[in-house]
């Protein structure tokens, strides 16, 4: 299996970038920040996808996401048992359920030869396995083995379950604790696990059971001394009855004594309200008619105290503008015909100005517009005489007669305007005038215009009549109201008098003979009343008091509680022992489960056992095949202490070192490098059979001096003819 091309559409700082790989060795020299890191990335992406980013704003999506936006994947070409496929991908930023895979094979149709996973099936892997093998960086420098490795060098499928050996025995020696523990639950305690556990609740139930079968005894007694204390509430409970009756009697005669008293009461009270009125009680009629008095004459007295006339001082205004007077209707009409032969004098003078004026005006623009036709008709000549010449000798000519005529009419008109219009109005309108102005002068009024002061003059006398009609209906009102005050006041009178009543007395008079009236119906019913019930029940004279039912009652109520706390007892007691059949069937059940369990417990001792047994063949078979992996790999790459190693069971490096194994820690980095590069290519040479994959070697030779750095070198160009490798270095020192 090896890499033949890649192209990156986005990722990180690539953009619409192209790689080709070689068969061997595919040496990229690039500085920090180059991509190095990115390309190596995308690889492993392109195989085994990217997770979703979770809670991490900036994770591994996020991180490569490209730059300058676009289409995030790619795709790589690789070849794969004589076969060469196309993987081709599209990330989302953050989600792995929008990202798109699709496989295409040599023809360029999709096809599922790869699955879903193609990194699985190419190398029969999942991610974190290859990159314990077939992604090597500096960083990497854990030796021992990885999950899902340890499936393959036992020759298991690609897609077999997780498990390994070691979870297994974990798992089923936990399964067998589950029935019965190594260790006790406390110093000196019971062992914990289904079995211990079973036993105690065997133990628990029959202790249980024993305290049953001794309420079973209890409920014998408790239930003779229920059946007795029930007896003798029955002998209470029947002499109780008789004295209730008794008691009965004696509470219906207090009843109806009580009602004798209810009735005597009402007589009591309708008596003391006949007495205080010996005239009798006035009717609703004749009290609603005092209210209804008393409330206009309320309503009347309360408005005269506030009564006046609004208008008085508006009035005495009035008056005294008209103190001399007010004019007759004649006199009104003799000066509306006199503001109308004023006004008719002086528009006539205005008139005679006016039309002068207008005349003038009008001689003006016809000057204006002859000289204008005069202009119009010397230009338009002066124009056409280059054309045509006697037409516009012509229009000049008449121009210069046109304009001769209008200065004629000009001077004319000078001579014709004289000064006609008369300085002033005539005397004839000024005497008019002053005569107005002394008129309405005795009232007060501006004469400046003379309708409006007419208009004034004439309103100033209406409201003066109108002031006077207001006052004489104010004050036929204010009679009108004394009278209705005198008659209401008259009526209440009379009625109080008529019934011997006091000031206001009428006002409690109605309710009064209302409680009256009550007052007797309730006794004539409350005295019925009692007879129905003497007859009712037949009394006829005062029953004895009955004497000792509460003593009676109180020894009753203790003989029921004593009841009450027996049955209760005695319930108790029955739901107790009617738990004995189920806690018997319940000890048979507990002890077949008990018996399941050991059963359980042994099958669980005995697969141990035999998974120990198959574990101890299994290592047999893959220990060897690593260790000669291990060393042929590390004199390729000059690892001079490589015989010195030995690989445990779960293929731990150890080395010796004076005469004593040491643990993979106390090698230096450059040795925990190489050891570590050569257990993954001793790991990649026994799981992958027949068909080497490719190898990323992010520069892990970071640590090497230079002698050391060269071995490994030769070594890496020698691993090329096997197999295929990128390898990544950020420094020209370390470039092979």
């Amino acid at each position: 299996m090896r890499l033949i091309s890649c192209r990156i559409d986005g990722f990180g700082k690539y953009q619409n970038a192209k790689w080709d790989f070689l068969k061997g060795l595919n040496v990229y020299s690039l500085a920090n920040g180059e991509g190095k890191t990115t390309l190596a990335t995308f690889l492993r992406a392109m195989l085994y996808g990217m997770p979703t980013d979770r809670g991490d704003a900036y994770g591994t999506r996020g991180q490569y996401y490209p730059f300058q936006g676009g289409t995030y994947g790619g795709s790589l070409r690789v070849e794969w048992q004589g076969k060469v496929y196309e993987i081709v991908r599209a990330f989302d930023k953050k989600s792995e359920v929008k990202d798109t895979l699709s496989v295409l094979d040599e023809k360029g149709k999709a096809c599922d030869a790869l699955g879903k996973v193609p990194g699985l099936t190419l190398f029969g892997l999942n991610e974190e396995a290859f990159l314990r093998t077939s992604y090597i960086t500096w960083e990497q420098t854990d030796i021992g083995l990885g999950h899902g490795i340890g499936q393959r060098l036992g020759g298991l499928a690609a897609d077999a379950s997780p498990m390994t050996l070691e979870n297994a025995l974990k798992d089923l020696d936990n399964y067998r604790k589950k029935y019965q523990s190594d260790k006790r639950r406390c110093k000196g305690g019971p062992y914990s696990g289904f079995i211990p556990e079973t036993e105690e609740r065997i133990e628990e139930i029959r202790q249980d059971i024993l305290k049953k079968e001794e309420n079973e005894k209890l409920l014998s007694k408790v239930s003779a001394e229920y059946e007795a204390a029930c007896a003798e509430e029955k002998i209470h409970s029947e002499e109780i009855e008789r004295m209730q009756t008794a008691d009965t009697l004696r509470a219906r005669w207090e009843n109806y004594r009580l009602l004798l008293a209810a009735a005597r009461e009402e007589e009591e009270k309708a008596a003391a309200l006949a007495a205080a009125y010996p005239a009798g009680f006035p009717t609703e009629e004749e009290v609603a008619k005092w209210q209804a008095s008393h409330e206009e004459l309320q309503r009347i007295r309360l408005q005269g105290e506030v009564r006046s006339f609004a208008k008085a001082e508006l009035l005495a205004e009035k008056e005294q503008r008209f103190s001399r007077g007010v004019p007759s209707e004649e006199r009104m009409e003799r000066t509306e015909l006199l503001v109308d032969e004023f006004l008719t004098a002086k528009a006539a003078e205005e008139g005679a100005a006016a039309v002068l004026q207008k005349t003038n005006k009008t001689k003006s623009w016809l000057l204006i517009l002859i000289l204008a036709v005069a202009a119009g008709l010397l230009t338009v000549g002066i124009l056409l005489v280059g054309k045509v010449l006697p037409f516009g000798i012509g229009l000049i000519v008449g121009g210069v007669l046109l304009l001769l005529a209008d200065m004629l009419l000009y001077i004319k008109g000078l001579t014709a305007i004289a000064p006609t219009v008369p300085n002033g109005f005539s005397e004839r309108v000024r005497q008019m005038q002053t005569r107005l102005e002394s008129i309405f002068a005795d009232y007060g009024i501006s004469a400046t215009d003379m309708p409006t002061a007419y208009s004034t003059l004439k309103a100033e006398i209406e409201s003066l009549m109108s002031l006077r009609e207001e006052k004489a209906a104010y004050e036929k009102e204010t009679e009108v109201l004394e009278e209705r005050e005198r008659i209401l006041a008259q009526t209440i009178e009379e009625g109080l008098r008529c019934y011997q009543l006091g000031e206001r007395g009428w006002q409690n008079a109605g309710r009064d003979a209302k409680a009256y009236a009550m007052a007797v119906e309730q006794a004539a019913e409350k005295r019925a009343r009692a007879e129905q019930f003497r007859t009712q029940y037949g009394l006829v004279e005062e029953p004895q008091t009955v004497v000792g039912l509460d003593e009676k009652k109180a020894a009753q109520r203790g003989l029921q509680e004593n009841i009450r706390v027996l049955r209760t007892k005695m319930e108790d007691l029955e739901r107790v022992v009617a738990e004995l059949p189920r806690l018997r069937r319940q000890v048979e059940e507990e002890q077949e489960c008990l018996r399941e369990y050991r059963l359980e417990k042994e099958r669980a001792e005995r697969a141990i056992a035999a998974l120990k047994k198959a574990d101890e063949n299994l290592k047999e078979r893959y220990l060897a095949p690593m260790r000669t992996s291990f060393l042929r790999f590390a004199k390729k790459l000059g690892v001079e202490w490589a015989e010195s190693v030995a690989l445990g069971e779960n293929l731990e490096v150890r080395f010796e070192a004076q005469g004593a194994l040491r643990r993979e820690e106390n090698l230096s980095d450059g040795q925990r490098a190489l050891a570590a590069l050569c257990m993954r290519l001793a790991l990649m040479d026994n799981l992958y059979e027949g068909e080497m994959p490719f190898c990323i070697l992010d520069d892990p030779f970071v640590h090497l001096d230079e002698q050391h750095f060269a071995e490994v070198a030769a070594g890496v160009r020698a691993l090329s003819t096997e197999m295929q490798i990128l390898y990544f270095t950020c420094h020209e020192a370390r470039k092979i």
